[in-house]
């Protein structure tokens, strides 16, 4: 098999044929006999032409040659090659014709057309110059009469490995082969065939498994026959050349475009092809067919820690295994990557019946897969991912790729190692989500997203902060819940950019109340996604936006979760320090419900413990929450923190946290989250705010 562009290039510069290689129109690569065929000794002024410069304006049959080309092209993408004749034009005016065959293949994922040539003259006949014709032609010629053959020149010797003409005398050219040929015929059945062919129309050209007679190695030979009159006599004139290169070639190139190179398994796109056929053969016999996708689990950390060399092995003994777990006329593809895709066909028409057939051969793979690897020496364990999907006569190739997808992602959502069927309600929750990742790319353009604040109370009920809330909302849709878009602007790189427009929005409003006496002490805070904060220019972007809108630093406030201290600890200790110093504070908000250390609480630079919701709303009936909340309150004060709790709704539950000790509160009982128009409002009520 051809594995690289290099390796392909040399093969087709030692082809004996004229080749040449066009990509778009254009002449990409010729080989040396090529260059002489066209009568050119520049190969790059030859690649300079497109295709058609080098063609006659119009072919024998007065089609223009872009039109007959076109036709030609179309012909070989269906049937795999096509054979015809083919008028060029020489840079001397001359025009002449070959033998031309048409071969659409694939290199490095681009396509391009091979084409291989032989010239052609109609007017070669035997005269009395055959005889010098006969001995210095470089192909293989054999005469053959109705006793047998009877005269060869020095090529034949060479090419079917005889001594002398008498190892030719009295044999047939079927001799010269082995019983059969690939396709299953018998030598002899098919050369008379083809002979007969002759007869009537007076040639035939045909490919031909050939036999050396010396070693009985067999190679592939192009004969053309030809009916002349010797001496007056009819006889059968047969020409030969050995396109073994070119066969070899042809079964690499083939295998290129079916074949992915490390396995060995079909690729993408025969399995698209196939499952093609698969649908339309299902329409007809009303059969199911199910799509099981392949992905194994944490296959990049097998890459990142043990090499490729070991992933592409681990790639290869998947491989061998797929092919046992299912039948012979299942397709077992690999997909790209780590992923692989089989295609059962023919399975019950019973959708529950061909539900257990396909999910019996998912476990089979299951099992299979689970075995030990020997890689590099040593046994390595590893897991599948299956997400299976049935399909029927009047389903799309593509939305069942899709949908079995989809379903490996709930199988390694629900913890990996598993199969899972598709679901149609996760397929709503993808377009949910592929909806929302489109409007949260244009969100802030649009001007569609804003703040709105919360307040927050000391003890004399007095406001002493507020909460910088981000409010998405679209058109058509109002109000998006932050917990549906929040994440995925996390997963996509978005919340660094919406990050940085609450900050400045933040900073803005922070502004315009420190230059107010009365709100003056107001703080705001503004809460931090652990993508934003693993930024490595996140401290020097906060600390410019505080210069940038004349704050006190003093005045803002950061709120980081707590699943965040899961991450590289020392990096984030390391940022915080550098804001602290310029004298940022930070609450750590949903305190009680993370993984937090007190070792590493100790030393985080923060200010203020904010607790839980969760444990507030359930503070008057839950003796639990209540010995949670008050633990924190005390740890707070012994870590000379300042406490805060969220979701105070009902004046029992305020009563029960000043009892604790707690003198800092944010809920709907003092305030619900508002625009900052209805915030000031409110603070003009309470503080002749103007």
């Amino acid at each position: 098999m051809i594995t690289s562009q290099n390796s392909f290039k040399e093969l087709f510069q030692k082809m004996g044929d004229p080749s040449l290689i066009i990509k778009d129109g254009i002449l990409f690569d010729v080989n040396d006999a090529a260059l002489t065929l066209f009568g050119h000794s520049d190969r790059s002024e030859l690649l300079k032409h497109a295709f058609s410069d080098i063609s006659s304006t119009v072919q024998r049959d007065k089609k223009t040659s872009k039109k007959q080309f076109t036709a030609h092209i179309k012909l070989a993408k269906k049937n795999g090659s096509h054979r015809f004749n083919w008028d060029f034009i020489k840079p001397d005016g001359d025009v002449f014709s070959v033998d031309m065959v048409l071969t659409p293949i694939s290199l490095n994922d681009e396509s391009y057309l091979s084409i291989t040539c032989r010239e052609v003259n109609a007017e070669t006949t035997l005269n009395s110059n055959f005889r010098v014709l006969f001995e210095t032609s470089l192909d293989a010629w054999l005469l053959q009469d109705e006793a047998g053959i009877f005269d060869c020149n020095h090529a034949a010797l060479n090419l079917f490995g005889c001594k002398s003409l008498d190892a030719f005398k009295a044999k047939l050219f079927g001799d010269l082969a082995p019983p059969k040929q690939p396709n299953g015929e018998y030598s002899s059945v098919l050369i008379e065939h083809n002979m007969n062919i002759a007869r009537g129309t007076g040639s035939c050209q045909f490919e031909w498994l050939a036999k050396r007679q010396d070693t009985g190695k067999t190679f592939y030979i192009e004969v053309a026959l030809n009916m002349v009159e010797l001496n007056g006599k009819l006889i059968m004139q047969s020409t030969s050349r050995d396109i073994t290169d070119r066969k070899r070639i042809e079964e690499q190139v083939s295998q290129l475009a079916t074949e992915d190179s490390l396995t060995g398994l079909v690729n993408r796109h025969v399995l698209l092809t196939r499952m093609d056929h698969a649908l339309k053969a299902h329409k007809r016999n009303r059969k199911t067919g199910a799509l099981l996708f392949i992905d194994l689990d944490h296959f990049k950390r097998i890459n990142d820690t043990l090499g490729h060399n070991i992933g592409d092995a681990l790639l290869r003994q998947v491989s061998e295994r797929l092919p046992n777990c299912v039948r012979e006329s299942d397709t077992v593809a690999r997909f790209g990557g780590d992923e692989f895709v089989v295609m059962l066909e023919g399975l019950s028409d019973e959708k529950v019946t061909a539900a257990a057939q396909a999910e019996s051969i998912g476990e089979k793979i299951l099992e299979a897969l689970n075995k030990p690897y020997i890689l590099n020496n040593r046994d390595y364990t590893n897991t599948p991912s299956i997400g299976i999907a049935l399909f029927f006569p009047d389903d799309v190739a593509s939305n069942i790729l899709q949908q079995a997808d989809i379903a490996m992602y709930q199988a390694k959502q629900s913890g990996r190692n598993a199969i899972r069927f598709f679901d149609p309600a996760m397929q709503k929750s993808i377009d949910i989500r592929i909806s929302i990742e489109t409007g949260l790319k244009s969100a802030l353009a649009n001007n569609e997203m804003e703040l709105h604040y919360q307040l927050q109370f000391n003890n004399t009920k007095r406001a002493i902060g507020a909460e910088a809330l981000l409010r998405w909302k679209r058109p058509k849709l109002g109000l998006i819940p932050p917990l549906e878009y929040i994440p995925i602007a996390e997963e996509t790189g978005l919340i660094i950019p919406i990050g940085q427009w609450v900050l400045e929005t933040a900073c803005v409003q922070i502004k315009a109340w420190q230059d107010n006496p009365l709100t003056k002490d107001i703080v705001i805070a503004v809460n931090v996604s652990a993508v934003q904060l693993d930024q490595n220019d996140y401290v020097e972007n906060v600390l410019n936006a505080i210069k940038r809108h004349d704050i006190k630093p003093n005045l803002l406030k950061l709120e980081l979760t707590e699943s965040m201290l899961l991450a590289d600890i020392e990096a984030i200790i390391d940022k915080m320090t550098q804001l602290k110093q310029n004298g940022i504070s930070f609450s750590l908000d949903d305190f009680g419900t993370g993984f937090s250390s007190l070792q590493y609480l100790k030393r985080l630079p923060i200010d203020q413990l904010k607790i839980d919701q969760s444990f507030v709303r359930d503070i008057e009936h839950d003796e639990q929450d209540r010995s949670i909340v008050q633990t924190i309150i005390a740890m707070a004060k012994g870590l000379n923190l300042d406490v805060i709790a969220e979701g105070v709704e009902t004046d029992t539950q305020l009563q029960k946290l000043l009892e604790y000790g707690c003198e800092s509160f944010q809920g709907y009982l003092f305030a619900k989250p508002m625009p900052i128009k209805d915030v000031e409002n409110y603070l003009s009520k309470t503080l002749n705010f103007s």
